[in-house]
């Protein structure tokens, strides 16, 4: 397989967990030698009785973000899933994402699980590989809106079939000047509202959240949406 293929077969694997198992991630990542992973600093929605029910005493969250290639994604994504026992209710949530581009000193850092990917394949389940490709059946919302509305965000988006979600801190970049659009001043400081939902429940999410919380209304809000290729953390049960 040549580079322009394994390009292709990128992933980003996304694994949000509250800190104190953070480090067990990324000893999971160290062993694999995942050069190319982040970490996020972030916050639950849950309120303190679903906090209480699910056995969390604190909201603080750590988002971690890989690229790697799709075998490795995969093989990071199950034995994370089995180590910090994501099968269980509020352990946390992994999930895959495709990639449909990267930089070329990006992929050279990313080289080396290329070819030991194409050495060893036969360690990965590609079984596993193609039946997550095949499901497709969740979908990652963020929303953007003003510093505050988050925890109202949620409680909205709860009411037609989100379960939870994880609040990143973010800052607006922008020029020097103020910008307006529409005759709002655009404030800089803004939450990412990351909302992982089944997909027959995202339509119905993303227009609530627009209809309360959209650019016109206080919270100056936007909502985007994207595939998910494979989850861990999410019952199957949950609406």
């Amino acid at each position: 397989m040549n580079k322009a293929g394994l390009d292709l077969a990128l992933k980003l694997l996304i694994v949000i967990v509250i800190d104190d198992r953070a480090e067990k991630v990324t000893e999971l990542f160290r062993e694999r030698q995942v050069l190319l992973h982040y970490h996020v600093r972030g916050h639950g929605t849950a309120s303190s009785a679903v906090l209480n029910m699910l056995g969390l005493d604190k909201k603080e969250q750590t988002v971690i973000l890989a690229v790697t290639t799709r075998q490795t994604a995969y093989m990071l994504h199950k034995r994370v899933a089995n180590k910090l026992h994501l099968w269980e209710a509020g352990h946390g949530i992994s999930f895959i994402m495709p990639l449909s581009g990267i930089s070329k000193v990006a992929l050279r850092f990313l080289e080396h699980e290329m070819l030991r990917e194409i050495e060893k394949s036969e360690e990965s389940d590609m079984s596993e590989i193609n039946e997550g490709k095949k499901q497709m059946e969740h979908d990652l919302i963020l929303a953007v809106v003003k510093r505050g509305y988050s925890e109202e965000l949620m409680e909205v988006a709860r009411t037609v079939g989100a379960g939870g979600g994880t609040v990143i801190p973010a800052h607006r970049v922008t020029t020097a000047a103020p910008l307006r659009f529409w005759g709002a001043s655009l404030q800089e400081e803004k939450d990412i509202v990351a909302i992982v939902s089944k997909r027959e429940a995202k339509a119905n999410i993303m227009m609530a959240i627009n209809e309360k919380y959209g650019f016109k209304s206080e919270a100056q809000g936007w909502v985007l949406s994207l595939p998910v290729e494979s989850v861990a953390g999410i019952a199957e049960d949950e609406d």
